[in-house]
């Protein structure tokens, strides 16, 4: 049975909006003096290289089979009697959560500008989780994943890209690819990477898939806190060191082999908990320190009526936000043990208010407005419908629970029902205008949830799906085409969509955002290209969300992200070449719904992320 999430009369007493729990930003000392002794005082990182960079991040899971002794083998399946591994399910959720967050928005600061972040994207992670049994093609007899080289994490990658379980490299996206290992024996961990739990490589050092070389990494899973604070560190190495971002003034001197090179290993010594998962600090340079960013701030809304931006009443530090058909739901900061952030929504009724109770009248009305949760526990989540039918969907914070729906719409205080999994693990969920929801499995394979009947698979494996109106986009494994499947077709009981063609005037597409509720889309392109719409070239803007006004002109406005700025396009010849014109604001985040949510920055934030 799928565990729910909790109701919110459960975790009121627990999570009501508050400061982060967790704020990270390391003083006295500023990183791990402990550990790392640096030359002038403190890390110091090397200039970036100028690249545009839109990760995407692969997981797979590597276990032993017939290579190991009878019982030793097949950890990820049925769970390994050496040691105390987490489940795959669990580190699927982390992973999830963990790239829904703000955790990566300092590393902007590596990017493209010399003295101004914004051109590193937020990574993805793709829908794809498989695993990976026993010796890898083109290894030695006597690998396994105790006693491995980097030559045979390369092979694990290799052979799972050439039978099509997880997409290619291409020129799309900056991709990541990060193995899991199960924890060994004690004694037995490979000395690879001087022993180290988890490492990343890259460039000449990188692997390789043909005479391309691929960014890749391993984790050993170990226990679960373990595994996810190496993780947090790979992914964050990783992508600093596509930037060419290194540290290059400090020693290790308690004893520790290898250079603390990367911008983690200075930071060893700090950790914290972000829904329930543990993370790792790194070096931030713009702030001198070890930072965790903790939130994207406050959320923000223009209505288009004149009246500038409206801070919702009940506004709390948004850790993770979805919008769609309806609003936007949002998770807070507040860590509640094993129960993960509180989720809470904010209706698109024109009232201004996250949904929850007055704590304070006043004379003229409430003099302090409360948002009340809907529950917690989720790794991601999707809104859809409207008005009083708008849902929400909550994917499990250990995805072998699937996802849980929620009738947001009907206000707090309801029950969530249990849609449980299409037999595998869930890797991502969506929900259409039109309020149907969507998951994909550990293969990239999507479903929709029929009323009657369960799960139903519509299409083949795809590199990401997002809702758009009354369907889905899928994008191709390739990433070099999208098509779009109407959610007529689920209506209908589709076993397999007819897809259509949409938007192919691009080569390749790292990142789909779309706009559930408006008639936009946009497709962040390699290099330094991103495209809107129809494939209109916004050029060099580090753009990075696109969201819209629900009753704008020529198809509705599109707020975009230049360097922090909030802008607006309305239509797409004008989304192609301007004009712009300027919605006042600096922020993080813009949220894609019915109207331009964003999160706004506070005066003096470079980075517009919370600590």
């Amino acid at each position: 049975m799928a565990r729910p999430l909790l109701a919110a009369a459960v975790v009121a007493a627990l999570s009501a909006p508050s400061a982060p729990a967790f704020a990270f930003r390391a003083s006295n000392p500023s990183y791990c003096t402990n550990q790392v002794t640096c030359t002038g005082g403190e890390p110091s990182a090397t200039s970036n290289n100028g690249r545009t960079q839109h990760p995407e991040v692969v997981i797979m899971f590597w276990q032993d089979g017939s290579n190991v002794p009878d019982g030793h083998g097949s950890q990820w399946e049925t769970g390994n009697s050496l040691s105390n591994d987490p489940a795959r399910s669990t580190l699927i959720g982390s992973s999830v959560s963990l790239v829904n967050t703000a955790y990566f928005a300092s590393l902007q600061q590596y990017g493209i500008r010399a003295g101004f972040p914004g051109y590193v994207g937020r990574p993805r992670l793709a829908p794809f989780a498989p695993i990976v049994t026993g010796t890898p093609k083109n290894s030695g007899s006597g690998t396994s994943t105790s006693s491995f080289f980097l030559s045979d994490i390369s092979n694990v990658i290799l052979q799972e890209i050439e039978t099509g379980a997880v997409p290619p490299p291409s020129g799309a996206d900056d991709i990541i690819y990060l193995v899991f290992l199960p924890q060994a024996s004690p004694g037995t961990r490979s000395t690879l990477c001087n022993g180290a739990g988890g490492c990343n490589y890259s460039g000449d050092n990188g692997c390789t898939y043909g005479a391309t070389q691929i960014s890749c990494g391993y984790v050993v899973a170990g226990d679960a806190s373990g595994a996810t604070e190496q993780f947090s560190r790979t992914v964050a190495d990783a992508i600093a060191a596509y930037q060419n971002v290194t540290v290059n003034n400090c020693v290790y001197h308690d004893g520790a082999s290898g250079t603390p090179s990367q911008i983690s290993d200075v930071c060893q010594c700090f950790t914290e908990n972000q829904n329930t998962f543990a993370v790792a600090p790194y070096w931030s340079s713009e702030d001198g320190a070890c930072v965790t960013p903790e939130s994207w701030g406050g959320l923000d809304e223009n209505q288009n009526s004149g009246n500038g931006w409206l801070a919702p009443a009940g506004s709390f530090p948004i850790r993770q936000g979805y919008g769609g058909g309806g609003g936007v739901v949002a998770t807070n900061t507040v860590e509640n043990g094993s129960l993960g952030n509180s989720a809470y929504f904010y209706p698109d009724d024109g009232n201004g208010k996250w949904n929850g109770h007055c704590e304070r009248l006043a004379l003229h009305g409430c003099a302090s407005w409360v948002a009340d949760p809907i529950g917690n526990g989720g790794a991601e989540f999707a809104a859809g419908g409207g008005g009083t039918s708008a849902i929400v969907a909550g994917m499990t914070l250990d995805a072998k629970y699937g996802v849980n729906v929620y009738p947001a719409g009907k206000g707090t205080g309801q029950s969530w029902m249990a849609y449980g999994t299409p037999g595998d693990d869930v890797t991502s969920v969506n929900v259409t205008q039109d309020g149907w929801v969507v998951v994909t499995d550990t293969r990239g394979t999507p479903y929709y949830w029929r009323s009657t009947g369960g799960w139903q698979s519509f299409g083949g494996p795809g590199d990401q799906f997002i809702a758009f109106g009354d369907g889905i986009i899928g994008l191709t494994v390739n990433r070099g085409a999208m098509y779009f499947c109407p959610s007529s077709q689920f209506a209908a009981g589709t076993t397999s969509c007819t897809w259509q063609s949409f938007g192919n005037n691009f080569g390749d597409c790292a990142r789909m955002i779309g706009g559930p509720d408006v008639g936009h889309w946009l497709c962040n392109v390699a290099g330094s290209t991103n495209y809107f719409g129809d494939g209109y070239n916004l050029g060099e803007t580090g753009l990075f969300d696109v969201t819209g006004y629900q009753n704008g002109s020529a198809g509705g406005y599109a707020a975009i992200n230049i360097e922090y700025g909030a802008f607006a396009c309305d239509g797409q010849s004008n989304c192609y070449s301007g004009p712009f014109s300027s919605l006042s604001a600096k922020v993080g985040r813009l949220i894609p719904g019915a109207s331009v949510y964003a999160t706004t920055c506070g005066d003096g934030q470079l980075m517009c992320d919370r600590y």
